[in-house]
């Protein structure tokens, strides 16, 4: 198994003007926003059907803080991250997006996702 890429943060985390780190309990209070965060996959996913990958943060579906999706297009990039990640702590930039009332944040650049 290769391992994973070492990413490394290229911008300074951001949320409406700031440098803070949103907790991630509160990523679903930040709909339509870009943030950062940090938290631990708890668990992970990968539908076979259309190849998408689901970690969860916090907590396993339906109670996670949140759920970083990789689509198909970008999961190469990734390597294997329901994997690679399951069980680590990660810090995340990406858009808060809602989905079916709860938050994701899709990724689609390994850079917007650092391994602790």
């Amino acid at each position: 198994m290769v391992p994973p890429p070492q990413i490394k943060q290229l911008a300074t985390p951001t949320v409406a003007g700031t440098n803070a780190i949103i907790d991630s309990k509160e990523v679903n209070k930040h709909f339509d926003e870009t943030i950062t965060t940090t938290g631990t996959i708890v668990s992970t996913r990968l539908i076979e059907s259309n190849q998408m990958t689901l970690l969860n943060v916090g907590a396993n579906h339906p109670n996670q803080d949140f759920t970083i999706v990789i689509r198909k297009d970008d999961r190469s990039k990734f390597n294997q991250p329901e994997i690679d990640l399951k069980g680590k702590t990660v810090t995340v930039t990406g858009k808060v997006t809602n989905y079916k009332g709860l938050a994701e944040i899709i990724v689609t650049n390994p850079k917007q996702l650092i391994v602790q």
